[in-house]
Protein backbone atom coordinates (compact mmCIF):
# COMPACT_ATOMS: atom_id res chain seq x y z
CA UNK A 1 0.00 0.00 0.00
CA UNK A 2 1.34 3.37 -0.52
CA UNK A 3 2.17 5.70 2.28
CA UNK A 4 -1.11 7.67 2.61
CA UNK A 5 -2.81 4.57 3.01
CA UNK A 6 -0.36 2.56 5.66
CA UNK A 7 -0.36 5.81 7.82
CA UNK A 8 -4.37 6.04 8.10
CA UNK A 9 -4.52 2.10 8.81
CA UNK A 10 -1.77 2.16 11.48
CA UNK A 11 -3.60 5.27 12.96
CA UNK A 12 -6.60 3.40 12.98
CA UNK A 13 -5.21 0.60 13.85
CA UNK A 14 -3.10 1.59 17.28
CA UNK A 15 -5.27 2.23 19.68
CA UNK A 16 -6.19 -1.30 20.13
CA UNK A 17 -2.05 -2.61 19.68
CA UNK A 18 -0.28 -2.88 22.91
CA UNK A 19 3.04 -3.52 21.03
CA UNK A 20 4.47 -2.99 17.16
CA UNK A 21 7.45 -4.74 15.84
CA UNK A 22 9.50 -3.77 13.10
CA UNK A 23 12.66 -5.55 11.42
CA UNK A 24 14.88 -2.15 9.76
CA UNK A 25 14.90 1.82 11.24
CA UNK A 26 13.48 3.02 7.60
CA UNK A 27 10.17 0.99 8.92
CA UNK A 28 10.24 3.92 11.93
CA UNK A 29 9.21 6.66 9.52
CA UNK A 30 5.50 4.86 8.72
CA UNK A 31 5.08 4.99 12.59
CA UNK A 32 6.08 8.24 13.45
CA UNK A 33 3.99 9.72 10.61
CA UNK A 34 1.10 7.67 12.18
CA UNK A 35 1.48 8.74 15.94
CA UNK A 36 2.72 6.11 17.25
CA UNK A 37 4.73 6.21 20.48
CA UNK A 38 8.03 5.19 20.97
CA UNK A 39 7.61 2.90 23.82
CA UNK A 40 4.87 1.10 21.84
CA UNK A 41 7.97 0.15 18.99
CA UNK A 42 10.36 -3.19 19.38
CA UNK A 43 13.20 -4.10 16.76
CA UNK A 44 13.06 -7.83 15.80
CA UNK A 45 16.30 -8.73 13.47
CA UNK A 46 15.30 -10.63 10.54
CA UNK A 47 17.07 -14.37 11.36
CA UNK A 48 17.10 -17.71 9.49
CA UNK A 49 18.02 -21.12 11.10
CA UNK A 50 21.89 -21.62 10.30
CA UNK A 51 22.29 -24.42 7.44
CA UNK A 52 24.33 -27.02 8.92
CA UNK A 53 25.94 -28.34 5.67
CA UNK A 54 25.75 -26.25 2.19
CA UNK A 55 26.37 -28.52 -0.69
CA UNK A 56 27.32 -25.81 -3.61
CA UNK A 57 25.39 -26.33 -6.80
CA UNK A 58 26.68 -27.54 -9.91
CA UNK A 59 26.50 -24.60 -12.20
CA UNK A 60 26.59 -26.62 -15.48
CA UNK A 61 23.11 -28.04 -15.15
CA UNK A 62 22.27 -24.01 -15.95
CA UNK A 63 24.87 -23.52 -18.73
CA UNK A 64 27.15 -21.74 -16.80
CA UNK A 65 31.18 -23.19 -17.16
CA UNK A 66 33.05 -24.56 -14.67
CA UNK A 67 35.95 -21.58 -15.13
CA UNK A 68 33.06 -19.01 -14.98
CA UNK A 69 33.17 -15.90 -11.91
CA UNK A 70 29.33 -16.22 -10.92
CA UNK A 71 27.58 -13.46 -9.05
CA UNK A 72 23.89 -14.41 -7.87
CA UNK A 73 21.38 -12.47 -7.06
CA UNK A 74 18.14 -14.37 -5.42
CA UNK A 75 15.39 -12.41 -4.88
CA UNK A 76 11.63 -11.57 -5.74
CA UNK A 77 11.74 -10.59 -9.61
CA UNK A 78 10.22 -6.92 -9.20
CA UNK A 79 11.55 -3.88 -10.39
CA UNK A 80 13.04 -2.34 -6.97
CA UNK A 81 15.45 -5.57 -7.07
CA UNK A 82 16.83 -4.11 -9.95
CA UNK A 83 17.82 -7.38 -12.21
CA UNK A 84 18.01 -4.64 -14.75
CA UNK A 85 20.84 -3.10 -13.14
CA UNK A 86 22.66 -5.85 -12.36
CA UNK A 87 22.50 -7.00 -15.77
CA UNK A 88 24.25 -4.01 -16.80
CA UNK A 89 26.96 -4.15 -13.84
CA UNK A 90 27.66 -7.26 -15.43
CA UNK A 91 28.34 -6.60 -18.88
CA UNK A 92 30.39 -3.66 -18.11
CA UNK A 93 32.16 -5.58 -15.56
CA UNK A 94 33.27 -7.96 -18.32
CA UNK A 95 34.14 -5.33 -20.33
CA UNK A 96 36.34 -3.66 -17.99
CA UNK A 97 38.29 -6.99 -17.01
CA UNK A 98 38.31 -9.29 -20.07
CA UNK A 99 37.07 -12.44 -18.03
CA UNK A 100 34.37 -14.58 -17.97
CA UNK A 101 31.68 -13.30 -16.05
CA UNK A 102 28.23 -14.49 -15.35
CA UNK A 103 25.29 -13.94 -13.78
CA UNK A 104 22.24 -16.32 -12.39
CA UNK A 105 19.55 -14.35 -11.53
CA UNK A 106 17.26 -16.65 -9.25
CA UNK A 107 13.67 -15.83 -8.43
CA UNK A 108 10.31 -15.55 -9.89
CA UNK A 109 8.07 -12.30 -10.35
CA UNK A 110 6.86 -10.15 -13.34
CA UNK A 111 10.60 -9.18 -14.01
CA UNK A 112 11.46 -12.62 -14.42
CA UNK A 113 8.42 -13.03 -16.92
CA UNK A 114 9.82 -10.19 -18.80
CA UNK A 115 13.07 -11.39 -19.40
CA UNK A 116 12.40 -14.63 -19.94
CA UNK A 117 10.63 -13.21 -23.31
CA UNK A 118 13.60 -11.90 -24.61
CA UNK A 119 16.56 -12.99 -25.64
CA UNK A 120 20.19 -12.94 -23.05
CA UNK A 121 23.58 -13.10 -23.66
CA UNK A 122 24.49 -16.12 -22.93
CA UNK A 123 26.49 -14.69 -19.59
CA UNK A 124 22.74 -14.25 -17.95
CA UNK A 125 20.95 -17.20 -16.93
CA UNK A 126 17.49 -17.04 -15.84
CA UNK A 127 17.29 -19.71 -13.04
CA UNK A 128 13.74 -18.95 -12.07
CA UNK A 129 12.97 -20.18 -8.72
CA UNK A 130 15.48 -21.79 -6.16
CA UNK A 131 14.42 -23.75 -2.51
CA UNK A 132 18.18 -23.44 -1.44
CA UNK A 133 19.54 -20.20 -1.74
CA UNK A 134 22.66 -21.48 0.25
CA UNK A 135 23.64 -23.69 -1.91
CA UNK A 136 23.34 -21.33 -4.88
CA UNK A 137 25.51 -18.39 -2.93
CA UNK A 138 28.20 -21.24 -1.91
CA UNK A 139 28.37 -22.08 -5.82
CA UNK A 140 29.37 -18.11 -6.60
CA UNK A 141 31.95 -15.92 -6.58
CA UNK A 142 29.70 -12.62 -4.60
CA UNK A 143 26.38 -12.37 -4.01
CA UNK A 144 24.57 -9.25 -5.20
CA UNK A 145 22.02 -7.31 -3.59
CA UNK A 146 20.91 -4.11 -5.69
CA UNK A 147 17.53 -2.47 -4.39
CA UNK A 148 16.08 0.58 -4.38
CA UNK A 149 14.28 -0.69 -1.13
CA UNK A 150 15.44 -2.92 1.44
CA UNK A 151 14.72 -3.47 5.35
CA UNK A 152 16.57 -6.69 6.87
CA UNK A 153 17.21 -8.97 3.59
CA UNK A 154 17.02 -12.22 4.72
CA UNK A 155 19.39 -12.61 1.43
CA UNK A 156 22.21 -10.72 2.99
CA UNK A 157 22.42 -13.43 6.22
CA UNK A 158 21.93 -16.54 3.24
CA UNK A 159 24.93 -14.82 1.54
CA UNK A 160 27.05 -14.84 5.09
CA UNK A 161 26.12 -18.41 5.88
CA UNK A 162 27.31 -19.55 2.35
CA UNK A 163 30.69 -17.58 3.07
CA UNK A 164 30.65 -15.68 -0.04
CA UNK A 165 30.96 -11.86 -0.35
CA UNK A 166 28.24 -9.31 -0.52
CA UNK A 167 27.83 -6.23 -2.85
CA UNK A 168 24.35 -4.36 -1.86
CA UNK A 169 23.29 -0.94 -2.07
CA UNK A 170 22.57 0.92 1.08
CA UNK A 171 19.35 1.21 1.82
CA UNK A 172 17.45 0.23 4.88
CA UNK A 173 19.46 -1.70 7.88
CA UNK A 174 21.91 -3.19 5.22
CA UNK A 175 24.91 -1.26 6.67
CA UNK A 176 24.93 -2.66 9.85
CA UNK A 177 24.05 -6.03 8.63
Amino acid sequence: MDMAEAVTVIKNTNRTVDMWTYVADNNLELFRLAGVAEQKLRKIGNAMEVPENIQPVNWGQYGIPEDAIVFCVITRAVWKKCWNECIEAIKRARELTGKNIHLALCGTGPVYETLIQQSQETFIHLVGEVTNPCAFYKASYCGLLLSVRECAPLGIIEMYHAGVPVIATDTGDVRQM
